[in-house]
């Protein structure tokens, strides 16, 4: 076999592995989804007649759901400087530790 045909037939079977990974990946997601489905019937009589741990429960159901299904939208976050007042601008760990020495008054860290 050449080279080339090795290569293709090495692509050929990634990709092949790549389709049954997230064909697995979409059977778990359905299973999983499921059960949560099933969990959050069982519990919902108790949560809608006061029970606060069948409510709090099903909010983590509810939680896991729509991380699974994606409809969550990714959290952002705001990186800052050692004091947390100002936006951090980069400049790596030397910016950093002159940072949080300005930010600890007797410069201990």
């Amino acid at each position: 076999m050449s080279r080339q045909g090795a290569r293709k037939t090495v692509e050929a079977a990634i990709d092949q592995l790549d389709e049954d990974v997230r064909d697995a990946a979409i059977h778990y997601r359905a299973l999983q989804l499921e059960r949560l489905e099933e969990m959050h019937f069982g519990l919902w009589n108790l949560a809608i007649n006061g029970d606060h741990t069948a409510v709090d429960r099903i909010i983590k159901i509810m939680d896991r759901q729509a991380k699974l299904l994606g409809l969550d939208s990714p959290s952002k976050f705001a990186p800052t400087d050692p004091t947390g007042e100002q936006e951090y601008k980069g400049g790596g760990l030397s910016f950093l530790l002159e940072n949080t020495n300005k930010a600890e008054p007797d410069g201990d860290v």
